[in-house]
């Protein structure tokens, strides 16, 4: 469904221009975020759960394997397990609830946005973060996909490259980190390591949970699903935004 200019369902409100027209706007893909909550709760927190639910109440159909297992350690170790087991299965489940909860709220505060004008990361819940950059400014865009499980779901990460970016060398070289490794302090202010040489400086500057990425005009989008889709959108805004006036936005060729 096509919103009209200056609507948006995700973006804050009154965020948007009232010409600006939003293209394409998404949370990042449910399988970045939560794969490490599903297994734990597939694989041990539901059985080790039911099975102390079905040693308090008896009415619920055991797992044949594991209660012949238990009953052989019972046998050789007569004190009740039951109270044990069921202050584990507590401990377990509220720790496995309280990383669902966790991993469900920094899913629902990201969002992402591409606009016939800017492509836009929108950060919080109720007080937002917003950071834009205009389609004009985008120099290239670039899709990462390092694992086969992002391949077959369709998820990777985007970095956009901006003209603000300050190319590597240059950055490298006027870098006050590397004054600093002349120096051969063990530590930066902030108390992270120093580098050790411009590669490892260059490595972090393409790293999205690093400062220095951002830092030097690099915009980058993580876990978002259909990249290829983003990156054909983004690339078609770019280019109309470049057409004189009147051109308008063309959407991208499948």
């Amino acid at each position: 469904m096509t919103l009209p200019p200056g609507r948006s369902r995700l973006l804050r409100r009154h965020f948007l221009a009232p010409t600006e027209r939003v293209l394409l706007e998404m949370h990042p893909s449910k399988w970045w975020y939560f794969p490490g909550p599903c297994l734990l709760g597939l694989l041990l927190v539901l059985p080790l759960d039911y099975l102390v639910l079905a040693r308090l109440f008896g009415g619920l159909p055991a797992l044949p394997w594991l209660s012949a297992h238990l009953a052989s350690a019972a046998a050789s170790h007569p004190v009740d397990w039951t109270v044990g087991l069921g202050g584990a299965a507590l401990l377990l489940t509220a720790f496995w609830l309280g990383w669902l909860i966790y991993r469900t709220v920094q899913w629902a505060e990201q969002t992402y946005a591409v606009t016939d004008e800017r492509i836009i990361q929108q950060t919080g819940l109720v007080l937002h973060v917003i950071q834009d950059i205009p389609v004009r400014q985008i120099r290239d865009v670039n899709v990462y996909q390092r694992r086969l499980g992002a391949w077959l779901l369709r998820y990777g990460n985007l970095r956009f490259k901006s003209l603000s970016e300050v190319d590597a060398p240059d950055y490298l070289l006027r870098s006050d980190e590397m004054k600093a490794v002349s120096g051969q302090p063990s530590r930066q202010p902030d108390g992270r390591a120093l580098p050790k040489s411009q590669f490892d400086l260059l490595e972090r500057m393409f790293d999205p949970r690093d400062p220095t990425a951002r830092a030097s005009g690099v915009e980058w989008w993580v876990g978002v699903p259909d990249p290829f889709r983003i990156e054909r959108t983004v690339e078609a805004a770019t280019r109309s935004a470049s057409v004189p006036a009147g051109g308008g936005y063309s959407p991208p060729v499948r």
